[in-house]
């Protein structure tokens, strides 16, 4: 049987890579975000993943049409790598990973509040417990705003999420807000 006829090996493993990629894609950008040198990793493996499809579609291609079997057939057995790839993207900029770990978590977010003001100040810089599935750095209130960092975001800034059930909260400092849904914000603090 023809080589093209059939979906090889490497296409397989291109499907692997990606779809290994687009896990580790959804589950970091779930946090509320992403420090730089994962950016780099992960944004750098996707630029492998995308030079591998790219050439292993061509070569697929190439084959095909000189056996005569169809380049559509080809096509097809590489069709996932780009599709995977894109469908992560459009997810992680819809911010449903972020929204779903938040819609898993956001009750025992709110109800942390007496938990931390019962601990000793640096206690979550020191330990960063887990509350739900979010990992938090530091914890701050506002009468009733509540702000938990969780993550390092970009170069030199932090990311987390305000929980406001009386409205916007209001900016301290550089402060950036991004509503989420209900009382829920994605927090920006900017150095």
């Amino acid at each position: 049987m023809p080589s093209s006829g059939r979906s090889p090996w490497l296409a397989r493993a291109a499907r692997v890579a990606a779809i290994i990629w687009t896990v580790v894609v959804l589950v970091t950008h779930s946090d509320a975000g992403v420090s730089f040198p994962m950016w780099m990793a992960i944004y750098g493996a996707a630029v492998v993943v995308f030079l591998w499809w790219v050439i292993g579609v061509s070569v697929a291609c190439a084959i095909a049409m000189k056996e005569g079997t169809g380049v559509a057939r080809a096509f097809r057995a590489w069709s996932a790598v780009p599709a995977l790839m894109l469908a992560a993207e459009l997810l992680v900029w819809s911010n449903l990973p972020l929204e779903t770990r938040l819609f898993l978590s956001g009750p025992a977010l709110a109800q942390s509040a007496d938990w931390f003001r019962s601990l000793p100040e640096d206690y979550a810089r020191e330990t960063r417990p887990w509350i739900g599935l979010f990992r938090v750095r530091e914890f701050s209130q506002f009468g009733d705003e509540l702000r938990f960092l969780t993550t390092e975001c970009g170069l030199v800034d932090n990311c987390g999420l305000v929980f406001s059930p009386s409205g916007p909260p209001p900016n301290r400092g550089e402060d950036s807000f991004e509503h989420l849904y209900g009382p829920w914000y994605h927090w920006h603090q900017s150095w």
